[in-house]
């Protein structure tokens, strides 16, 4: 049993370091889970509009106690981060975007487009608990531009 746990706890790290995708980071659509509270990360497939959405700031949030998402003024969105979003290790919940880290007390500014039902082939499957009652704004985040704190 001893020498199964010693195997057990190497793999499990590989497979922690696994989950952030390797140095192209996550090839979406993805959902990965946060490998210390366990929250699931949405990533997009691969998308090459980088000039396309409005310019938002906010601040990292769970949505619903389910997915890690952002508080923009007031509101509290679902979001769907771009292919390519790392988590920045097996010891926190950070994302590292568009080569920018964004930590638990990040504020950053990003282009998002707001989308709808039904989907873009390139969204994950949305989980239920993510989602809520249907009326939280799901936002695709192109692009991470700025990060503060």
């Amino acid at each position: 049993m001893r020498r199964s746990l010693v195997l057990v706890v190497p793999l499990l790290a590989l497979l922690l370091a696994g989950c952030g995708g390797g140095d192209k980071g996550i090839a979406g659509p993805a959902a990965a889970t946060l490998p210390v509270s366990g929250k699931v990360l949405l990533v997009a497939g691969p998308f090459h509009a980088k000039d396309m959405g409005e310019v938002m700031e906010g601040k990292p949030q769970f949505v619903n106690d389910r997915c890690l998402g952002f508080s923009s003024d007031d509101q509290v969105y679902v979001a769907v981060w771009p292919s390519g979003t790392k988590i920045a290790s097996a010891d926190d919940d950070s994302i590292i975007v568009d080569g920018r880290e964004i930590t638990p007390d990040s504020t950053f500014s990003m282009k998002v487009s707001m989308v709808h039902q039904p989907f873009p082939k390139q969204f994950p499957e949305l989980p239920l608990p993510c989602a809520g009652d249907g009326l939280q704004p799901v936002a695709w985040v192109h692009q991470v531009t700025r990060v503060e704190g």
